[in-house]
């Protein structure tokens, strides 16, 4: 066996002697260079001091826990200028100060500790033959020392730190996707303090939080600030939401519903009275919250009838379900072929691939037989599946949306629209954000 295959660093130290200590392997090992540098001013030395042993331990060789035994040196540093008149040799990337381990070893330890739990990676190392114990992995890893480079670009969001009662800031750099600090609170002061000792920050992603954007606007006025894709994908669903609150779209025939009692009328005159009562205090100069406090109402709900240009309009909810709406053409087909036999319809129903229950399609027939000329409607209204992403959406639900889509030519461009920026932030395609910015643009 060769001195290079059992030497930690062939260029520090040369292997005198091997020997079996009881359960481990042990190598005395001497020093070869003829010089070393002072580390204090960088002076070559060759005048020797004294000895001394150190002992320390390297990577097992075969499940033996190897021990080296190092004849280190001391020196004179015969430089004028030095301080320092005696010094210990060092050993660079090998061996540091009061070690009791190589680097090497330390390394191996750490990653099995960062892969692990500190007493798994204990009950691992001792198999591998590392003389160790949790107590001195957990101690190994609180002396650990990590050189971050400070972020360009950072993104800064809210997280709850008691869900409902306590919320915390929390700090990235979105190049290296790795979290920088956190601290409790959502104030503006802290963040402002913080940015103001990190002067290199050239891009701020942040919420939509008043906090944030006025701890930005006075620590870094240089940064640029931009909206993270949450809340950019957020506008693009509050834009379609806002066009869906205004009223400015059709209903398919066969998406409506009846509108004859005497509860939906009473719903849409209280509800009318309100929308009146907003638009009339819109237009005399009043603010959304004083419109609210002076009404009664929510602000969201005072927000919505401001944003719309028709009055609402009150939807029932009828206990049918979602899963007959789309086997309500063919049921429709058949009862005017004179079909009027529930089972039978539901036997139909079932061999093309309904999963519902009879019951639900006897529910859906019966006004049917007590004449009027449209089912109740089942499930929800086509218009919230708009905002949905596409492609979650299950086959039902497509063929639902479908000729909701048709019927309304403007939102099926906002949908266009709505589906391809989510699929250009979701790949990040920058490239194509400036075609859809231009064709947004054009649809208006």
């Amino acid at each position: 066996m060769g001195q290079e295959s059992v030497c930690p660093e062939t260029s520090y130290w040369k292997v005198m002697k091997t020997a079996v200590d009881g359960d481990r392997l042990v190598l005395h090992l001497i020093p070869i260079r003829a010089w070393v540098s002072c580390p204090l001013c960088g002076g070559p030395s060759r005048r020797l001091h004294s000895r001394y042993r150190r002992r320390v331990m390297d990577l097992p060789w075969f499940s033996w826990p190897v021990q080296l035994i190092i004849r280190a040196r001391r020196f004179f540093c015969d430089s004028p200028g030095c301080e320092r008149r005696i010094f210990v040799e060092p050993f660079p990337k090998a061996l540091s100060r009061y070690a009791r381990q190589t680097q090497r070893t330390r390394d191996s330890l750490l990653e099995l500790a960062h892969c692990s739990s500190a007493e798994l990676a204990a009950r691992v190392t001792r198999l591998l033959g590392f003389v160790t114990s949790s107590d001195s992995l957990l101690r190994l890893q609180c002396r650990e020392h990590f050189s971050l480079v400070p972020p360009r670009v950072l993104g800064v969001d809210e997280f709850a730190l008691r869900k409902g009662r306590t919320n915390g800031t929390l700090l990235a750099d979105l190049e290296r996707r790795v979290p920088v600090d956190l601290f409790e609170g959502i104030a503006a002061g802290d963040l402002t303090a913080w940015l103001q000792g990190h002067p290199q920050v050239e891009v701020l992603a942040r919420d939509r939080a008043w906090a944030y954007r006025l701890a930005g606007q006075t620590a870094l006025p240089e940064a640029q600030q931009v909206a993270d894709r949450f809340h950019l994908v957020h506008n693009i669903s509050s834009a379609l939401k806002d066009f869906l609150h205004s009223r400015r779209w059709n209903v398919p025939e066969s998406a409506g519903e009846p509108r004859s009692s005497s509860l939906q009328s009473r719903g849409t005159r209280a509800m009318r009275g309100r929308w009146e009562g907003v638009r009339r205090r819109k237009d005399s100069g009043l603010s959304l919250s004083a419109i609210a406090g002076e009404l009664g109402l929510n602000r969201k709900t005072v927000s919505k009838y401001m944003a719309s240009d028709l009055p609402p309009e009150y939807a029932g909810h009828p206990p049918q379900p979602s899963k007959v709406r789309p086997w309500l053409p063919y049921l429709g087909r058949r009862w005017a072929e004179g079909c009027h036999n529930a089972r039978t319809l539901y036997r139909e129903v079932v061999e093309q691939g309904y999963s519902g229950s009879g019951r639900h399609i006897r529910k859906a027939v019966q006004p049917w037989r007590n004449g009027s000329s449209r089912p109740v409607r089942s499930g929800p209204l086509p218009k919230m599946l708009v905002l949905r992403p596409y492609r979650g959406l299950k086959t039902s639900e497509k063929r639902m949306l479908a000729p909701f889509l048709q019927a309304n030519p403007l939102l099926t461009q906002g949908h266009r629209l709505k589906e391809w920026f989510h699929e250009i932030v979701g790949q990040g395609e920058v490239e194509g954000l400036d075609a859809w910015s231009h064709e947004a643009a054009r649809r208006g």
